[in-house]
């Protein structure tokens, strides 16, 4: 019995770092999204040009940040296991 509810707790904290690291992800892309409309609309800051560049480097940045987030908490599992 000690093993089934092992096996249900340890998919219950899977599920919910997925649903935390994929909210994390989630908002982020919203925050990128925003920044790079902002920048686009010549009307607001006078530019346009390059915004494609400024949206490669925010996506690559919050995906780098998202991957860290999962490899810091895989590290912490293991540690806490061993």
């Amino acid at each position: 019995m000690n093993r089934i509810v092992d096996a249900v707790r340890t998919v219950f904290w899977s599920l919910v770092g997925l649903v935390v690291d994929d909210g994390f992800l989630a908002v982020g892309a919203l925050v990128v999204i925003a920044v790079v409309a902002a920048l686009a609309d010549d009307r607001l800051l006078g530019t346009g040009d390059g915004t494609g560049w400024v949206l490669v480097l925010l996506v690559a940045a919050i995906t780098t940040t998202s991957v860290l987030r999962a490899v810091r908490s895989a590290n912490r599992a293991v540690g806490a296991d061993g």
